[in-house]
């Protein structure tokens, strides 16, 4: 029933259907979960929706919508049972990919510009540094956070620079170019998203974009020619 309702989708809405279904999925679960209450309320719905808090104050939450939607995206035609003919050179599984794609791409550059130079988003200056591995097991929260985030903020380089390639034609769609898209993302997530203890400080809608991305790394792993002559399938 999903794969056929999915597929249908996929004909008769488009690959557009997706990215406004995922941003009001996370509008209605992401943004309106209350963490203080752990609720679900109205008014943080309301505060991005008639930008009463500021431009700014509501870009930062479009920001963060755009960057689980298209992790959320890249990862939905590799996940067995959703419908996609798993299929790298599938045009269901590029249509709802490459949603994804433009989808973090404009979160990257947003980022960019708003937060670079900030604790954040450390400057080009400080990836240098040769202590950068070894503060990831600091005691030291600042120093720890900052390579927290350098890595993140590579590993998403890592992400667009496979993605450029393969726009490019240096490199084919395949099940590594998949895996490799997917973990560096799901490292910039997990980076970017964790506190200097390594506890995620999403909501609970923002676990499904890492859920999803897992799901389709083994199932890619699992498809691979290697692991099917290991398995014989």
């Amino acid at each position: 029933m999903l794969a056929a309702y999915t597929g249908a989708a996929v004909l008769v809405m488009g690959p557009s259907f997706y990215p406004a279904a995922i941003l009001v999925l996370n509008l209605m679960f992401y943004t309106s979960y209350d963490k203080g209450a752990k609720a679900f309320r109205a008014a943080p719905l309301l505060d991005v929706l008639t930008w009463r808090n500021g431009v700014g104050w509501t870009l930062d939450q479009w920001n963060k919508i755009l960057a689980l939607g298209g992790f959320a995206l890249v990862a939905l035609p590799f996940v067995p049972g959703a419908g996609f003919v798993i299929d790298p050179i599938s045009l269901a599984t590029h249509a709802v990919m490459w949603q994804g794609v433009y989808m973090l791409w404009a979160h990257s550059a947003y980022s960019f510009f708003r937060y670079y130079n900030t604790t954040k988003y450390p400057g080009f200056s400080k990836w240098m540094r040769l202590s950068v591995v070894s503060d990831l097991g600091s005691s030291n929260s600042k120093a720890k956070l900052e390579a927290m985030k350098i890595v993140a903020i590579t590993a998403g380089y890592v992400a667009h620079t496979v993605v450029f390639a393969w726009l490019l034609g240096y490199s084919a769609m395949s099940e590594l170019t998949i895996v490799a898209v997917i973990t560096s993302a799901s490292v910039h997530f997990i980076f970017m998203e964790s506190s200097a203890q390594w506890v995620l400080g999403v909501r609970p809608f923002g676990y499904l974009p890492q859920m999803l991305a897992t799901t389709a790394v083994f199932y890619s792993i699992w498809s691979m020619p290697a692991a099917k002559a290991l398995t014989g399938r």
